[in-house]
């Protein structure tokens, strides 16, 4: 969920030595027209026109190119993408990061360097889509961490999730 800490886990789960991703960067994502499911290589500035004919999706090959040659070896790829019906196979386990919606809307408002969630209208949409959440992860069988404990108290309950045994 955009706002749920993600990037920021990703940092400390860096810093604790694990082999940790975040979906936003590295070219993890492409722009897919949504009509046609081609993905768009030189997309532009997404204007309010342009933007709903598009999803910024996971690119299922980066995803297989960070599997390890050993199994023993952890990596962690952070993002919520809206073909994750296309990719979950391609991973272990599911963490999500759960948030209520007051501190999914601070965290929107207040983020430095992310223009994502900043308007009101995309900051109810995102609050929306937190709204349906608990459900999905149930669905998706994603072990849960609470996402609104200090930063540290989430990147720790984060670890323990990638120590527990995955349900997948």
């Amino acid at each position: 969920m955009p706002g749920s800490g993600k990037s920021a886990v990703v940092q400390v789960l860096r810093a604790c030595g694990v082999d940790a991703h975040d979906a936003d960067g590295n070219d993890f994502r492409k722009w897919r027209d949504i009509e046609t499911g081609e993905i768009v290589e030189h997309a532009p500035d997404p204007t309010a026109e342009w933007q709903p004919k598009h999803q910024l999706v996971l690119v299922p090959e980066r995803v297989e190119a960070l599997r390890p040659s050993d199994p023993e070896h952890l990596v962690v790829l952070a993002g919520h993408v809206p073909n994750e019906a296309e990719c979950l196979h391609l991973f272990d386990g599911v963490i999500a990061i759960a948030v209520d919606d007051e501190t999914l809307r601070a965290r929107l408002r207040d983020r430095p360097g992310r223009s994502f969630g900043k308007t009101p209208e995309v900051r109810d949409a995102i609050v929306s889509w937190n709204r349906a959440s608990a459900a999905h992860f149930e669905r998706i069988g994603a072990q849960v961490v609470d996402g609104t404990m200090p930063l540290a108290d989430v990147a720790e309950g984060v670890l323990q999730a990638l120590r527990a045994p995955h349900p997948r």
